[in-house]
């Protein structure tokens, strides 16, 4: 039986309006769970009020304080410093729930945290993730070829943006019996704009990828960056840009170039870090995977956090300017 090529076309177009109406439905859903999500964890985890002074810290696992207590991840420790040297309890400190989470992420999601938690500062410890955490990556804007890796990471990354590619892909695994169920369960949320939790460890072919295109996604974290630090100020918000305790493939230079480029204050924890690197000592200051500080060597970035905000006036409670040590 043959079919009538009017047939087929109108099938080909009942089929691609299907899949635009769902994909437009699944983004409606995902806007509207999103700020709820993120207004639930706020008036769950800081109980706000009028007179608080918000201080939002961005990043990763580094700033959530993967392995170590809560209370021993850097933003806790700096809120407590900050709350005994202001003698001000409305000092809060929020870090938004999301772990595996690359610089386009946030910047994607700036917009929201400005506008909910309308913080006086942001502080800026991200991008290790970029090379491997490729969902929403805008890498594939600085990644050039036609070569067969340059292809299937484009594609990859070109339909991970598809809100009903996410939900096929998400059901094809679960029926398929194919993924880790930690993946699977932190997958959910993905489906309606949260971050996803990308697979880890990531695929060889990525980390061969991210390791042959590193100057892409270097450009990335610059474009990223950039798009954090002037959306933040166009909200009245500081952006205080921190260099990780180790390196990462962003050299520490552009860190530096950065902050100069933005006129934005900068901490380099680098520097603190350097000497206890060098002497062999990490155990002490670092988790087992020696990337992740734990409470000793996260005390280390709340301190360096600390005396700049205190030093520069960041928060305005001092009354003297806010003259800035780049």
């Amino acid at each position: 039986m043959l079919i009538k090529p009017g047939f087929a076309a109108r099938t080909i177009l009942i089929l691609l309006l299907i899949a635009l109406l769902a994909e437009v439905f699944l983004r409606i859903c995902g806007h509207v769970y999103l700020a709820r999500f993120y207004y639930n964890n706020f008036i769950s985890t800081v109980e706000p009020s009028p007179k608080d002074i918000i201080i939002v810290c961005l990043g990763e696992s580094s700033t959530a304080g993967l392995w170590v207590n809560g209370e021993d991840s850097y933003p806790r420790q700096l809120e407590k410093k900050l709350r005994e040297f202001y003698k001000n309890e409305n000092i809060k400190i929020i870090v938004p729930p999301h772990l595996g989470q690359n610089t386009s992420h946030i910047s994607n999601r700036i917009k929201n945290y400005l506008t909910l938690y309308k913080p006086k500062l942001i502080i800026l410890m991200a991008g290790a993730n970029n090379q491997w955490s490729l969902s929403e990556s805008h890498s594939i804007k600085f990644i050039h070829g036609f070569k067969e890796d340059v292809l299937k990471m484009k594609c990859l990354i070109f339909l991970d943006s598809f809100r009903l590619f996410k939900a096929m892909r998400y059901f094809y695994l679960i029926c398929a019996n194919r993924e880790d169920p930690v993946f699977l369960t932190a997958g959910k949320p993905g489906l309606l704009s949260e971050p996803q939790y990308s697979r880890w460890p990531p695929k060889e072919w990525i980390f061969n990828f991210a390791e042959t295109h590193k100057e892409a996604f270097i450009k990335m974290w610059e474009h990223d960056i950039r798009r954090i630090i002037n959306t933040a100020e166009k909200h009245d918000a500081k952006v205080l840009l921190m260099t990780y305790a180790v390196p990462i493939y962003v050299p520490f230079e552009h860190f530096v170039s950065m902050a100069k480029e933005n006129n934005t204050c900068l901490i380099r924890n680098d520097e603190s870090f350097s000497t206890i690197i060098e002497s062999g000592n990490m155990r002490e200051y670092f988790c087992k995977d020696n990337w992740h500080p734990n409470g000793r060597g996260y005390s280390i970035i709340a301190d360096n956090a600390f005396e700049y905000i205190r030093d520069n006036d960041l928060l305005g409670l001092l009354g003297i300017g806010s003259a800035l040590k780049m």
